[in-house]
């Protein structure tokens, strides 16, 4: 994944937004709650954009995000949200396959991360580095939540219906949703999370279905919901 081929990376510019304003499932709530955000400490938001998870965490909290992403104009978003109420936050740009060579997560403690509707932008092999990177920053017995695109999801099944739709890496997703960029989604069913998961190095706690607005205005009167799926894991005891 680069800056320069925008490869397995949301690099929408202005027609993608998932913002404050975007609400998160209600799912999202355990994920605060297995964060513990009452707790001091750091909590790495893997591809978190211009910070939708931090910014709609329950509140008060002492917890502190540090939100990684390879697009500079959403980390710039994020950084403004930050100074706006004083959080006390971190937004850095950054390439998520490289996660334990940056220095804003070298010598810090996390109590936990969280990538939501990201991984499955990337390849297979992506994938896999991004959370053996995961695996080793966070310590022993600390909760790592994960949101992915569904097989369920309306454009899986346009895909299939066309005979275009592949099972064993990303699928291109933009001519089903009218879009001139290229759209990668690899799109999973639970059986294929869990796997990726513990094959990481996770053990998984659990894994379900839940669905978020789009993050396309063009799409919103014909497929206003995505479907996604929701893993719970813990890293393991060293």
């Amino acid at each position: 994944m680069s800056v320069e081929t925008k490869e397995g990376q949301y690099y929408y510019g202005d027609v993608y937004e998932l913002g404050a304003s975007h609400p998160l499932s209600s799912i999202s709530q355990r994920a605060y709650s297995g964060l513990s955000l009452e707790g001091e400490g750091w909590i790495l938001d893997i591809g978190g954009g211009s910070g939708r998870f931090p910014l709609q965490a329950p509140r008060p909290r002492s917890a502190r995000f540090l939100v990684i992403d390879i697009n500079k104009a959403v980390i710039d978003q994020c950084r403004a949200a930050i100074l706006q109420d004083g959080r006390m936050d971190e937004a850095v740009v950054g390439d998520i396959t490289k996660l334990a060579s940056l220095p804003a997560v070298q010598n810090r403690e996390f109590r936990g991360a969280v990538s939501w509707r990201v991984i499955h932008a990337l390849t297979r092999d992506q994938q896999l580095q991004v959370l053996d990177q995961v695996r080793r920053i966070l310590p022993e017995r600390v909760p790592f939540f994960l949101a992915v695109a569904s097989d369920t999801d309306w454009k899986a099944a346009e895909l299939k219906a066309q005979g275009i739709y592949t099972q064993d890496g990303p699928n291109n997703c933009a001519g089903i949703m009218g879009l001139t960029e290229p759209f990668q989604v690899d799109f999973f069913n639970p059986d294929k999370l869990e796997k990726l998961v513990a094959r990481a190095g996770f053990k998984v706690e659990g894994i379900e279905g839940f669905q978020e607005p789009t993050g396309y205005d063009k799409l919103r009167e014909t497929h206003p919901l995505n479907d996604y799926l929701f893993c719970y894991s813990l890293t393991p005891t060293r």
